[in-house]
């Protein structure tokens, strides 16, 4: 949480710097993205298999960009990035067969990047760090309940725009990023814990905006 207040102080300063001196760019972007992962659970002494999941999902985003030669700094934000299916599985736990189940979303993506155009053919590469919260749903048959946490990582794209008329532009990239992985630990058995490898995926966004 606290990454994405500083996020939000940096979005504030550039609009209201920006106000007095022109290269502010502003819009709205859509990304259709793949995403893979995989994660272990440990109880007590037990390890579980390792289980993967991937999807594809759809991303919306706004963001605000401020110039400054051939270089922007922009930050982005996300409320709801993505959320998995529902997992359900049985086992058995001291002779009875139990159902655990288990759910999370992916809130509050803030990225914070820059994008260098080498030239004017519209062309730019753009780097960027981000950070997304994870809340955790689950209903286990353990008792088992893990807390919400926070994951960081990385974005590398590529794209094109092009400035239409009346100071408007449109967008198009392709991007990887790849968010670190994290362990949870029950909050009622510190013995019991989640631990998830990286998140890596891949998207597809077109973006639409206007130059101030």
């Amino acid at each position: 949480m606290k990454k994405i207040l500083v996020g939000f102080l940096f979005l504030l300063g550039t609009i209201s710097y920006s106000f007095a001196d022109s290269g502010l760019k502003a819009g709205v972007s859509l990304t259709a993205g793949y995403f893979e992962t995989s994660a272990t659970e440990k109880e007590n002494d037990e390890t579980s298999a390792s289980k993967s999941a991937e999807g594809l999902g759809g991303i919306a985003s706004i963001f605000v960009e401020k110039e400054i030669g051939g270089l922007s700094l922009g930050v982005s934000y996300t409320p709801k990035a993505y959320e998995t299916e529902e997992t359900e599985h049985k086992q058995v736990d001291g002779g009875s067969t139990v159902t655990n189940k288990a759910q999370v979303d992916f809130t509050d993506l803030m990225t914070l990047y820059a994008i260098i155009r080498p030239n004017d053919s519209g062309v730019y590469g753009k780097l960027g760090v981000m950070t997304v919260e994870v809340e955790t749903n689950e209903s286990l048959g353990t008792g088992s309940t893990y807390p919400d946490t926070d994951m960081d990582g990385v974005l590398v794209a590529l794209g094109y725009d092009r400035d239409l008329d009346n100071g408007n532009f449109v967008r198009i990239e392709g991007s990887y990023m790849s968010l670190g992985g994290v362990t949870v630990t029950s909050s009622n058995n510190s013995d019991n814990s989640v631990t998830t490898d990286d998140v890596e995926g891949f998207g597809a966004t077109i973006s639409v905006g206007k130059s101030f």
